[in-house]
């Protein structure tokens, strides 16, 4: 009977939150059983791919091994695909591959979105021949007869400034401190890059097309 009423409040987490799952995972591991399932845990968590494992430590239960996970997209893949098409974006993914891995510190978190807006930066204002994401977007607005549905389009410029307006220090040299999730990180960087892979495919085939010249 115990059993059952475990495994039904489990499957309540299909509608919640996935970081109230983490919470409750990590307080029964530590809390309830004192560390004792964790190997039993982690060998369950590698089996499926899950990207964690626990620690026996209760202000930092979580480990990231898979900084890949949670992201829709093959970043090696978009990588490959934007190289040629803008470096900068494409180096700039890399260092957000090397951000990402440590996203259990604040910072590092950070710095992975703000590695991804400026992979998207660069790409937006070299593929569009302006000098900013604003401009960029309104040449996308109006072209979008060969680029596409506006409101994907226009979600770029609307995550840039959502992330500028809410997290200020996502740029170095502001002297504010705000938070961000490990779940929200991952979150942004997904869209951001998303984007910037929607992007990439659409000046590819315009370029093919001569529909495009990108200098």
């Amino acid at each position: 009977m115990i059993i059952n009423d475990f495994k039904d409040k489990m499957l309540d987490f299909y509608t919640k939150p996935f970081h109230k799952f983490m919470d409750c995972i990590s307080k029964i591991a530590i809390g309830w059983f004192k560390g004792e399932i964790i190997e039993e845990l982690n060998i369950a968590f590698e089996e499926h791919r899950f990207g964690y494992r626990l620690n026996n430590d209760e202000s930092n239960p979580w480990v990231c091994i898979n900084p890949d996970y949670n992201t829709s997209i093959d970043l090696q893949e978009v990588i490959t695909t934007v190289e040629d098409l803008c470096k900068q974006t494409a180096d700039h993914i890399r260092q957000y591959k090397e951000q990402i891995a440590k996203q259990n510190n604040l910072r590092a978190r950070k710095d992975a979105v703000r590695d991804c807006l400026s992979a998207m930066e660069s790409l937006m204002k070299k593929v569009t021949n302006t000098n900013s994401v604003s401009n960029a977007n309104n040449y996308f607005i109006a072209n979008n007869n060969l680029w596409g549905d506006k409101m994907v389009l226009t979600d770029g410029h609307k995550m840039w400034k959502h992330i500028q307006d809410t997290y200020p220090d996502v740029r170095h040299g502001n002297e504010d401190i705000t938070d961000m999730s490990e779940e929200e990180a991952l979150y942004y960087a997904d869209r951001i890059l998303i984007y910037v892979n929607y992007i990439t495919l659409v000046a590819k085939k315009l370029i093919d097309s001569k529909d495009l010249y990108v200098k």
